[in-house]
């Protein structure tokens, strides 16, 4: 059986991870050709057709796509299966400021998108620009699926079809053999790649994962878990000056935990903090209003706007 192996530079195009699964079987004769295009699942009627690909790809992320366009590149048949309408992920919804260490190593798929980006801000051939505006890299990723169908392996695009939670994915063994979209949809193919941020496909399928943070160590690492702020390195994982997680009533802020911090290096079933981030302007002429959303509570934000007043008391603004 032939198989590939798409290189993804994850942590920088969406911190997404891509799982590839080796399927058994051939694809199914009779099965309907796909319609291919960007397909919308409300088009089509939910009768569990069946649509054959050598790669499925699963995920709305920045890396779903690079995996899917990679593939094709390759000369694979290949399904882009995205949860969302919206291709992209962070990237495409206002990342902007890529997080990058060396920025050398950094090539392959990843470095071909902020090419692209420095194209597009009207820099000079070959040249990157890391900072690229939300609507400037969903265009730039859906040009780069629009590119494909101009060959015969062009990556055919399904918005919309989330993973079926319950039985969602089918295996013989280890092997995924298919998966099931709550649209009704059935895809099969002989490699599967989770490349969504929650990996339900990876779980259905039974791949041993984890929750929260390891401890350092077990893997070996100073950062991992908690982390004390005497520990090198863990400047930018502390907040910059010491503020009170008390309001004026002696009460702790809202999302603030009164449990003992743990040893340094310990791991816990804690999750990362999900936040938004948006582009702003001061351009007057460029602005559109926030509406104050219904049940808004501002109190919720009291220990971020104590720390914005330190800030702008240590640094001048903030």
């Amino acid at each position: 059986m032939k198989k590939i192996i798409v290189t993804i530079l994850a942590v920088i195009m969406a911190l997404s991870v891509t799982f590839g699964f080796s399927a058994c079987g051939d694809k199914t004769e009779e099965n309907t050709d796909p319609p291919g295009g960007q397909t919308n699942p409300g088009d089509d009627p939910d009768d569990g057709t069946e649509y054959a690909y050598d790669i499925v790809v699963y995920g709305d992320t920045a890396a779903a796509v690079a995996a899917a366009v990679s593939a094709s590149r390759e000369e694979e048949r290949v399904a882009l299966v995205a949860p969302a309408s919206q291709l992209g992920g962070m990237l495409s919804g206002g990342l902007s400021a890529t997080d990058r260490g060396d920025s050398s190593v950094i090539g392959g798929f990843a470095r071909e998108f902020f090419k692209r980006n420095a194209v597009k801000k009207g820099k000079a051939d070959g040249s990157v620009d890391w900072y690229a505006e939300p609507h400037v890299a969903e265009e730039i990723l859906e040009e780069m699926l629009a590119e494909t169908e101009e060959t015969e392996y062009g990556v055919d695009v399904y918005r919309g079809e989330r993973l079926e939670e319950d039985g969602g994915v089918k295996t013989d063994g280890t092997t995924i053999t298919e998966i099931v979209c709550e649209s009704g949809k059935v895809f099969t193919a002989d490699q599967f790649i989770d490349a969504s941020y929650e990996g339900d496909l990876m779980a259905q399928a039974g791949v041993s994962y984890t929750v929260g943070r390891e401890s350092s160590a077990a893997y070996g690492e100073s950062l991992a878990g908690v982390v004390a702020p005497s520990i090198a390195g863990a400047n930018n994982h502390q907040f910059n000056y010491q503020i009170s997680p008390y309001d004026e009533n002696g009460e702790l802020y809202p999302e603030v935990s009164d449990e003992p911090v743990a040893a340094n290096g310990t791991g816990d079933e804690k999750v990362q903090a999900y936040n938004y981030r948006m582009c702003l302007t001061n351009d007057k002429n460029n602005q559109l209003p926030f509406p104050k959303p219904e049940n808004y509570d501002a109190d919720r934000y009291g220990l971020l706007l104590k720390y914005l007043k330190e800030w702008e008391k240590q640094k001048g603004s903030a």
